[in-house]
């Protein structure tokens, strides 16, 4: 997998010190592209309202089924073309303080293990 490096904080694109578009590739393409896909909101393309995670419609929502949730996740990160196994998709709920955290953990056609330790943490802002 090949792509452009994004900054992991702003997802803006990451630039050289020549002020050159940097290219990523390997399994950091990989990580990078699984951020990405979980960032996308459904309902944000104008193009195909049904594409994107349902943060709002099915996970961000009182009650919402935990199972339901693990299985949107593994499903968003096993779309990644390089990606072969997701062996953990874990969602813990905090009621007292009204956050959850959600780890996963994948495998690659390389055999690298990605992690959601692996990046700074994803976070959803309330709707």
């Amino acid at each position: 997998m090949r792509g452009i490096r994004l900054d992991p904080l702003t997802h803006d694109l990451s630039l050289d010190a020549g002020g050159r578009i940097e290219t990523i590739d390997g399994d950091e393409a990989t990580a990078q592209e699984i951020r990405t896909r979980l960032l996308f909101f459904r309902s944000e393309s104008f193009t195909d309202q049904t594409e994107g995670i349902p943060w709002y419609q099915e996970i961000l929502v009182k009650g919402g089924d935990l199972g339901r949730v693990r299985a949107i996740i593994r499903a968003c990160i096993a779309s990644v073309p390089a990606i072969v196994d997701v062996p953990l998709v874990n969602v813990e709920v905090d009621r007292t303080t009204r956050t959850g955290t959600i780890t996963w953990e994948a495998r690659t056609n390389t055999g690298t293990r990605i992690t959601s330790a692996d990046f700074p943490p994803l976070v959803i802002p309330a709707a």
